[in-house]
C-alpha cells in the first residue's frame, strides 16, 4: 500500500544495499540537461544523447569514499582532510581505506606503500592520507571511472518519511 521508498525505509533488511549493478545510476547531472544554441537554434530544448558514454560499474555504499569523490576536486586536499577527520570515525575511515584497496586491487597500480595497517595515535590522519594517496594515483592513471561509484545509503525512520 505504501510507496517504494517508505518499504525500503521501514525494512531496510528486505532490500540489500551494499552493492549492485547498474548502468545509468552513476552519471553526472549533465546527463540529463538540455542542451540549446543560445542563438536561437531549432533544437534548443532537446535531450543530450550520451549512451556512448555510459559505463557499468557497481555502487558501493560508503560515506566517507563519497565524500573524497565530490570533493577533492573542488576544495583544497587540506581543507577536505580537516573535515572527513573531524567528522568521521576511526572504524569509518578504516573500512573506506580496506573498501578502496580492494577496489583497486586488480588495477596493477602502484600503491604498495599505502595498503599496510596503521598504527598509533596518528592512525586515522595516516589512513586517511593513504586514502587520498589512493585517490590521487587511481586519477592518474585514469582509472577512477573504473572504479566503483560510491553512495551513501540515506534510510529514514517512519516519523522522518511521514509515509
Amino acid at each position: 500500500m505504501l510507496g517504494d521508498a517508505c518499504d525500503l525505509a521501514r525494512f531496510p533488511q528486505a532490500f540489500p544495499t551494499t552493492s549492485a549493478s547498474t548502468s545509468d545510476n552513476c552519471q553526472d547531472a549533465a546527463d540529463t540537461n538540455q542542451v540549446g544554441n543560445s542563438v536561437g537554434d531549432s533544437s534548443a530544448g532537446t535531450p543530450i544523447d550520451n549512451s556512448a558514454v555510459r559505463v557499468n560499474r557497481t555502487l558501493e555504499v560508503n560515506e566517507l569514499l563519497c565524500f573524497l569523490s565530490n570533493k577533492l576536486h573542488n576544495y583544497s586536499v587540506s581543507i577536505v582532510k580537516k573535515a572527513a577527520l573531524e567528522f568521521y570515525l576511526e572504524g569509518e575511515i578504516s573500512a573506506a581505506k580496506q573498501l578502496l584497496l580492494q577496489s583497486v586491487l586488480d588495477k596493477a597500480l602502484p600503491i604498495q606503500q599505502f595498503a599496510r595497517n596503521r598504527i598509533g595515535s596518528n592512525k586515522n590522519k595516516s589512513n586517511l592520507d593513504d586514502i587520498i594517496n589512493i585517490w590521487t594515483i587511481a586519477d592518474e592513471h585514469s582509472i577512477i571511472d573504473k572504479l566503483p561509484c560510491f553512495i551513501v545509503s540515506v534510510l529514514l525512520t517512519y516519523q522522518e518519511s511521514q509515509c
